[in-house]
């Protein structure tokens, strides 16, 4: 357990001074988060840095987080990962997983449906005079609901030192944009008028919705920067529109100048550099993939209607989320190999958690009646699970 070194009224806060998750948030929150390493208690003995990273999937993210909830169950104290990252419906449950909050996950992710994520256009007229065949707006009322201003002080009052961050596309620049969740959970607490909370708050919220806005499927969110003081300059106009990361990575790929593999090698490298007496435990990377990078080969063409474009549509970009999953997890396999050398060797252990193209349920991404049973399945493998830590792991074997 980490020793908690920040008040929720102290300066310490202040060191997440940009709402964007750069190389120097990024360098900030590890010195913070190695010096809590090296503060733990001596009695309760050392645990090495943990990195969390949620992978998109739509409601099979229902998947992962049961996942979560079963892994969790197992243990005497939930885990509160250092560092989270998430991509799509991956950022929806990188809140909960960074305030360990896993009974509010299952409630939301286990009883989610398509209802209060979208409704679906006028059928077939809908290319006339709309960029979507579906519109989130229920998903911003879900929000309300959900990740509230209870939800973003606890992001921003957490005791352990760490970092939240999330990814979106800016559509202008086609620029992968790495939000500071805490950051701006940070401006919410500060703010002194309802206004100004409830500014922030809607920002996140903008955030999240942005994160899982699927082209095609859903419209563009835009997002309004509020007025601010900040040393660094916006990324992109003050009024600008987002889409879904996973149309770049199925896991967040870049936080500041570094890819995801060298923050987490880096984070891990200073970490051990400030443990002169080398006493932290081994770190733990922990990959979260909702969805399998098998290929479901019984599918066949649909015979020609109206309709059979916006199916083989939806079996080109299944297709394409299950390659982009598999080439990150292979990138971040052999990257942290490269890195850090061989799992084992008291450096790190890397786990991963994918789904198996039997746990593939008849729905499509975006039918959320599956998502119960996808957290049932989750939450029993997780349940089931026995990491071997001395070795990189997948679950899907």
């Amino acid at each position: 357990m980490l020793l908690p070194l920040v008040s929720a009224h102290s300066n310490a806060f202040e060191s997440h001074n940009s709402l964007w998750c750069d190389q120097n948030i990024v360098d900030k929150a590890i010195h913070e988060i190695g010096d809590a390493l090296m503060h733990q208690s001596a009695d309760k003995g050392s645990s090495g840095a943990s990195l969390l990273a949620l992978s998109g999937g739509g409601s099979r993210g229902s998947w992962g987080a049961g996942f979560l909830v079963g892994w969790q169950s197992q243990r005497e104290q939930p885990r509160n990962f250092d560092l989270v990252t998430g991509v799509s419906v991956g950022a929806l449950l990188s809140t909960y997983a960074y305030i360990a909050d896993y009974a509010g996950m299952k409630t939301v992710m286990e009883n989610i449906r398509s209802k209060d994520v979208y409704r679906q256009r006028v059928p077939l007229l809908w290319p006339l005079y709309a960029t979507s065949k579906f519109h989130n707006g229920r998903l911003h009322k879900t929000l309300d609901a959900t990740i509230g201003p209870a939800q973003l002080e606890a992001v921003a009052q957490r005791p352990q030192p760490g970092l939240l961050c999330v990814a979106t596309v800016e559509i202008g620049s086609g620029e992968l944009v790495k939000w500071n969740l805490t950051g701006i959970a940070e401006k919410f607490i500060e703010s002194r008028t309802d206004e100004e909370r409830h500014t922030w708050l809607e920002l996140y919220h903008q955030v999240l919705v942005a994160a899982t806005s699927v082209p095609g499927a859903f419209p563009p969110q835009k997002i309004v920067m509020p007025e601010f003081n900040s040393d660094q300059p916006l990324p992109f106009t003050k009024v600008s529109w987002h889409i879904d990361a996973g149309v770049r990575t199925q896991v967040f790929g870049d936080v500041g100048s570094n890819e995801l593999v060298n923050l987490y090698a880096d984070f891990l490298t200073m970490v051990e550099s400030m443990d002169k007496d080398q006493h932290l435990a081994p770190a733990e990377i922990v990959m979260i993939i909702n969805s399998s990078d098998e290929v479901d080969r019984t599918w066949s063409p649909p015979k020609y209607s109206f309709l059979s474009l916006f199916k083989l549509a939806a079996r080109s970009i299944t297709l394409i989320l299950n390659q982009t999953a598999k080439g990150s997890r292979e990138k971040l396999i052999e990257g942290v190999r490269h890195k850090l050398g061989e799992p084992g060797e008291g450096r790190w252990h890397l786990h991963i958690a994918s789904m198996s193209q039997a746990e593939l349920l008849d729905c499509g991404a975006l039918d959320f009646s599956c998502a119960g049973r996808y957290f049932q399945e989750g939450e029993d493998r997780g349940r089931e699970l026995n990491w071997d830590q001395s070795s990189v792991h997948s679950t899907e074997e």
